[in-house]
């Protein structure tokens, strides 16, 4: 743009001093003529309106010009601007980048954990497998225990604390089996089985439950009878004869009566044991990553 500026003042001042050679050119040959007054005059004016028109082209330019210095100023300003604009952005793309790959180092440490930990998961299913063939025996046993309680109305003293044993061992095992799967991790994959065997030991609780209330009917029975009897033992005394039982009855009943409550008691603690270690091993399946 200067340099067409340029030109456009060199066209000027050439043209400015053709226009001079051409005026002086003229009034020597006015001179050299002697012509009349008026037509010199006539011939002045009109080379005075063409100087007038040259001085306001020639003053027009440089105003042009100075304006165009100004527009190449602000120009450079806006540069600079522009300049610094880039050079943030230049700055947030590096510091994405940074963050970027810091991701994808830990995404592939991520990957690389759990093609690790995929070896573990074999283990684990082992150990689930063993855990629900040992479930599936204690149900069988509960269900053997359930049958022959029908089947008499009363269950053995003895056979309480061996569940009570059964039970804590596999209280054992599932405390055991929580505290690998929350070293190791669970997959999808486990999460099923786990919620098998915390469905399994649900449906024992469930059994024992039913247990308890044949029990306490068996008892309440039991109850009657003796109310009936001693009601009878009663009339019979009181009318001065003999009871109308053996002596051998009432200490027989009395001793059943002791081992169902001792029994129901043991199972209630059973149970209750049952029902804390069943909430630990949901809450723990539950909060594994």
């Amino acid at each position: 743009m200067l340099e067409s500026q340029r030109g456009e003042l060199d066209s000027i001042k050439a043209s400015t001093g053709a226009a001079l050679c051409s005026l002086k050119d003229d009034l020597e040959g006015l001179k050299a003529s002697n012509g009349s007054n008026s037509e010199l005059q006539s011939m002045l004016e009109s080379q005075r309106g063409e100087l007038d028109s040259i001085k306001a082209s020639t003053g027009a330019a440089p105003c042009s010009l100075k304006d165009d210095l100004e527009g190449l100023k602000a120009s450079k300003g806006s540069n600079s601007e522009l300049q610094s604009m880039l050079e943030s952005q230049r700055g947030e793309l590096d510091s994405i980048k940074a963050s970027t790959g810091a991701a994808l180092c830990s995404l592939k440490d991520d990957l690389e954990g759990l093609k690790a930990s995929n070896g573990s998961n074999a283990d684990l299913q082992c150990i689930l497998e063993s855990q629900r063939a040992e479930l599936d025996s204690i149900k069988a046993s509960a269900r053997r225990e359930d049958s022959a309680l029908r089947s008499s109305g009363c269950a053995s003293h003895h056979e309480g604390p061996q569940l009570q044993e059964q039970v804590a061992a596999l209280a054992t095992r599932l405390d055991s089996l929580v505290a690998a799967a929350a070293g190791i991790g669970i997959k999808h994959n486990v999460l099923p089985e786990l919620a098998e065997l915390a469905l399994g030991l649900q449906q024992d609780e469930e059994a024992e439950a039913g247990a308890h209330t044949r029990i306490l009917a068996v008892i309440d029975d039991l109850c009657c009878r003796l109310a009936e009897v001693e009601s009878s033992g009663e009339v019979a005394g009181s009318r001065g004869g003999s009871c109308g039982f053996s002596e051998t009855i009432l200490p027989e009943f009395t001793h059943k009566f002791e081992s169902l409550a001792a029994r129901v008691q043991e199972m209630q603690q059973v149970g209750h044991l049952m029902e804390v270690k069943l909430a630990d091993f949901v809450h723990s399946a539950t909060v594994i990553p």
